[in-house]
């Protein structure tokens, strides 16, 4: 099983390995380290032992920042997307007037009725 020069398993879209009838998944093979990435991966391989051809190619992967309060994104970053050539239009908020039920959480009286 061939493996890239930091130690991580080289696989291809559909997760294979250059050993026969070997996948890898998770962080072995190098990608981001979310676990919820780990088990896309597993139901990428559990389709494609069953049959199917499903690839990891250009999906999207959600990352966060934990911080309170909370902050996520999921897709291209703005400059990305300007360099894919896709015409970005941005919209911006306060993160102060962002609200939500973990921000709320800590603030006593927040989002009570």
């Amino acid at each position: 099983m061939e493996t890239d020069g930091r130690g991580f398993v080289v696989t291809d879209e559909y997760l294979r390995t250059t050993a026969d009838h070997t996948w890898a998944a998770g962080d072995i093979t190098g990608g981001p380290q979310f676990t919820h990435l780990s088990w896309h991966d597993y139901r990428v391989i559990k389709r494609n032992l069953a049959g199917e051809l499903v690839s990891t190619k250009d999906r999207l992967v959600p990352h966060t920042v934990f911080l309170a309060p909370e902050l996520a994104r999921v897709g291209l970053s703005e400059s990305q997307a300007a360099a894919a050539g896709y015409n970005v239009r941005v919209a911006r908020i306060p993160v102060a007037v962002i609200r939500g039920p973990g921000s709320c959480a800590r603030r006593p009286g927040c989002g009570r009725r």
